[in-house]
C-alpha cells in the first residue's frame, strides 16, 4: 500500500481492527503484545535498506518474532509501501514468501467521489479521492518505492523494447508485474496480460521513470557479485590468452599479440601508469590495455582458435556478457537477471578455461 493509495491508507489500516505497530515496536523487545489478538506492522518497507545504525533491525529478526507471535495464536498483517521483489532474499524461510499476498484494487467508478471522476488517473486513490498532486509527481513517488530491479525492467520495456507504446510490458516477469500491479501502475487480467492503468499518460510515466533512474546513486544490491564475476571472467580470458601467446611467440609475444593495435595500446598505457614506456615491449602485459571486445577479437582469431572454445559459445558470450560489462563500465543500472547470467558464465569460463 504505497503512494498511489496514500489517500486511503490510514482509514484502511484502522478498518482492519487490529493494533497498529511499527517494525521498531516489534523489534524493541519491550513491546507488550498481550493487549491484542491481532497486529498490523505498518512499515515493512524500512527493511528494504536497513539502517546501518540499527544492525538488529533485519528481516530475519522480524521473522523470528512474527513466527513466535503466530505460535501464540496472534494474527499478523504486514503492510509495505515496497513490493516483495524490492527486498533482499535471505537464507531459509522468508515471511514475505510465506505470507498470503493482498493488494488493494484500484478505485471503481462507484467508489470515486464525483469531484474526482474528471481527473486523469482517477483510478488511483490518491488522485481520485481529491489529493492535490501532479500526476508526474505521483508517478515519481510510486516509482521510488519499487526498487532498482523493477525500475530497470520497466526501463527496458518502455524505452528499449517499445519506446512509442506499452507493448514491452508483455516481457515483464511475474514478480515485476506483481510489483507494478501492487503499486497501481498496471492492471493485469486473468490471462496475465499487462496494461497501463493510465494508458494515455505514457509520456508522463516515462519522464518520471527517467528522472528517478537518473537520480539513483545507491548501487544495486547485486552489483558486487556482478563485478566480481566479470573480474574473474575477463582476467581468466586474458590469462589464458597470454599463456597461449607466450607458448606460440616466446619472448616476442608482447608486440606480436597486439599487432596493429600497438600504437593505441601504448598510448592508453602512457595515459595511465606506464608514462615512460617507449614501446609495447616494455609493458608488463599489453593485454591489460585492450577493451574486452578487442581481447575477444584476438582470442577468436585463427591464430588462437578461440582458445579451444567453440565459436557458438563465444557468440553467446558477446550477446549476454558484453551488455552487462558495458552497463557496469558506464555506471548504468543493472537488469534483474544480470547476476544470474554472470554467475552462469563464471561457471562456464571456469569449466572451459580455468
Amino acid at each position: 500500500m504505497g503512494a498511489a493509495f496514500e489517500a486511503m491508507r490510514q482509514s484502511m489500516l484502522e478498518r482492519l481492527g487490529a493494533e497498529l505497530v511499527t517494525v521498531s515496536d516489534v523489534l524493541s523487545k519491550t513491546y507488550d503484545f498481550s493487549k491484542s489478538a491481532s497486529y498490523v506492522i505498518t512499515d515493512i518497507e524500512v527493511l528494504v535498506t536497513p539502517t546501518s545504525g540499527r544492525p538488529e533491525v533485519t528481516m530475519g529478526a522480524l521473522r523470528e518474532i512474527v513466527i513466535k507471535l503466530m505460535d501464540e495464536g496472534k494474527n499478523i498483517c504486514l503492510v509495505s509501501r515496497a513490493p516483495r521483489v524490492a527486498f533482499a532474499s535471505i537464507p531459509g524461510s522468508s515471511i514475505l514468501e510465506d505470507a498470503a499476498l493482498l493488494h488493494l484494487p484500484l478505485l471503481s467508478l462507484e467508489e470515486c467521489p464525483n469531484e474526482g471522476r474528471s481527473e486523469i488517473g482517477w483510478k488511483l486513490p490518491t488522485i481520485g479521492m481529491g489529493a492535490d498532486v501532479r500526476l508526474e509527481d505521483l508517478f515519481v513517488s510510486i516509482l521510488k518505492e519499487l526498487g532498482p530491479g523493477v525500475l530497470s525492467s520497466l526501463d527496458h520495456c518502455v524505452f528499449e523494447i517499445d519506446p512509442r507504446g506499452a507493448a514491452g510490458l508483455a516481457y515483464l516477469s511475474h514478480r515485476d508485474k506483481e510489483a507494478l500491479r501492487c503499486a497501481g501502475l498496471v492492471e493485469v487480467d486473468t490471462s496475465g496480460r499487462c496494461s497501463l492503468t493510465i494508458p494515455n499518460r505514457l509520456l508522463e510515466l516515462k519522464s518520471a521513470l527517467a528522472n528517478v533512474i537518473s537520480s539513483t546513486t545507491v548501487p544495486a544490491r547485486d552489483l558486487a557479485a556482478v563485478v566480481n564475476g566479470l573480474w574473474y571472467i575477463e582476467r581468466t580470458i586474458r590469462s589464458t590468452l597470454r599463456s597461449a601467446a607466450v607458448s606460440i611467440d616466446g619472448p616476442k609475444w608482447r608486440s606480436s599479440i597486439v599487432g596493429a593495435l600497438s600504437t593505441e595500446v601504448l598510448s592508453r598505457a602512457r595515459l595511465d601508469s606506464s608514462i615512460s614506456a617507449a614501446s609495447v615491449k616494455e609493458l608488463r602485459d599489453p593485454l591489460e590495455w585492450l577493451t574486452l571486445g578487442e581481447l575477444l577479437d584476438i582470442a577468436r582469431s585463427n591464430k588462437f582458435n578461440g582458445l579451444g572454445v567453440d565459436a557458438v559459445i563465444w557468440r553467446r558470450f558477446v550477446e549476454q556478457v558484453m551488455p552487462i560489462r558495458n552497463r557496469v563500465s558506464h555506471m548504468r543500472d543493472l537488469k534483474g537477471n544480470d547476476e544470474e547470467i554472470v554467475g552462469m558464465w563464471v561457471g562456464l569460463v571456469r569449466q572451459q578455461l580455468g
